[in-house]
């Protein structure tokens, strides 16, 4: 006989389990089912940005079930955002220890502004006179005080002060906050959702200026080697279309300009509409690991389409089923991202534009002369041997991205200095 003490989620969960496990159980409370923690669970939560000075473990560990809690179930998770406004009269020496707790705690300060939503927005500036927040500051003995009142937004307490000024002088204080200047620490620059804050960027170095030293990087990094080499797969088999896909078609078909203009037109139709419509819902549905492993395995069975087509209803329907393999590049790519840290994203995009440009460098030749060795005279043709090649490429990745742990296994956390993975 097992007695779980507590009648809340944790409680009647292992009373629960117990229970399927065919273990005698006995859950007790002191009040009625729910009655304490769990009852009163507001479904929020925690930054841990309000304990970051006068509990920085507590902090920490607020952050990190806030972190955990997104990645194993972030369909369940709303991001509603939040705010922490400095107004006067608050010691500098607050601001300071608590920017530098968030930043031991893991918990980011640096929103662009250009990232609120208009709701957000209009809090910031205009309150809520129904909203209760904490006012927190440091006393002239150094204790952390705290105050819960209404706010009425930053720009509505700037224009009180202004009226409420006792002389011109004060006045000419609230005065300067009233006109429009450039920031002087980035000069409006993180008003644009792309950048970085100003202490964020890292300097340039030209030893990183190249595809094969981030490559170097990440040597080490299964988890990120993988939908790299995924990556590149995918631009070299793209090679194969581009050099063979029209010669091809004329040579088993005879289809004229105009015949393979609108197959082409037909697969542009279609990869538009996987990566605008397909792409979103397969990845809320699926996720971003599955919804790569569709598109390769896509990209593989079109690829063999191609390559075996005997009537055009079957190069048609290739077509169709590679570009679907749409999927594929978009979906690693978000695999990779989602991997590395904001100050080094631009870096992997650089990466990954390298390594995209080098495939649709080395490919056509490599499928052009398989092409050319296929249909050469006085030999048997095979106008597929390059979309072999390409469905073999694509089974390469697609092996690859399936030895590759989901995305909720894989650790969260900031990327080490020396590259660009964990």
């Amino acid at each position: 006989m097992v007695v779980v003490v507590g009648a809340g989620a944790t409680g009647l969960g292992v009373g629960w389990d117990l229970a399927l496990r065919g273990i005698p159980v006995t859950v007790v409370d002191q009040g009625d089912v729910g009655h304490g923690t769990s009852g009163r669970f507001h479904g929020l939560l925690h930054s841990g940005g309000r304990y970051v000075v006068t509990d920085p473990p507590a902090a920490r560990a607020c952050a990190e079930e806030n972190r955990i809690v997104r990645r194993v179930a972030a369909a369940a998770v709303e991001p509603a955002g939040g705010f922490f406004v400095q107004v006067g009269g608050e010691a500098d020496s607050f601001r300071r220890a608590w920017l530098e707790g968030c930043r031991a705690a893991g918990i980011p300060t640096d929103v662009p502004v250009a990232r609120l939503t208009p709701d957000q927005l209009r809090f910031v500036y205009h309150g809520d006179a129904g909203a209760v927040v904490p006012y927190r500051w440091e006393s002239g003995d150094g204790q952390v005080r705290e105050r819960w009142k209404p706010f009425e937004g930053v720009l509505d307490t700037v224009l009180r002060r202004y009226r409420e000024a006792y002389g011109e002088a004060d006045r000419q204080v609230w005065a300067q906050y009233l006109t429009a200047r450039p920031c002087p620490a980035c000069q409006g620059a993180r008003l644009r959702p792309e950048s970085l804050p100003p202490e964020r960027p890292r300097p340039f170095d030209w030893r990183r200026a190249n595809a094969f030293a981030s490559l170097r990087a990440v040597r080490h990094a299964p988890d990120m080697l993988r939908p790299i080499f995924a990556w590149c797969c995918t631009w070299f088999a793209i090679s194969a279309s581009q050099t063979s896909f029209i010669l091809a078609n004329q040579l088993r078909f005879g289809w004229s300009t105009l015949q393979n203009g609108l197959a082409l037109a037909l697969m542009g139709v279609i990869q538009a509409l996987v990566q605008g419509v397909l792409l979103r819902l397969a990845t809320r549905r699926l996720g971003v690991h599955r919804t790569a492993l569709v598109g390769y395995g896509a990209s593989v069975a079109g690829f063999l389409l191609y390559a075996g087509a005997s009537r055009p209803w079957l190069m048609l329907l290739g077509i169709v089923v590679l570009s679907i393999g749409a999927l594929g590049g978009p979906s690693v790519q978000s695999m990779v991202s989602a991997d590395t840290p904001a100050n080094r994203q631009g870096e992997l995009q650089g990466t990954l534009a390298s390594l995209q440009g080098l495939m649709l460098v080395l490919g056509p030749p490599v499928m052009g002369s398989l092409f050319a060795f296929g249909t050469r005279p006085g030999h048997a043709r095979f106008a597929g041997a390059p979309f072999l090649l390409s469905a073999l490429i694509c089974l390469g990745a697609l092996l690859a991205l399936l030895r590759l742990r989901p995305a909720a296994g894989r650790a969260e956390g900031a990327l080490p200095e020396g590259g660009l993975s964990r």
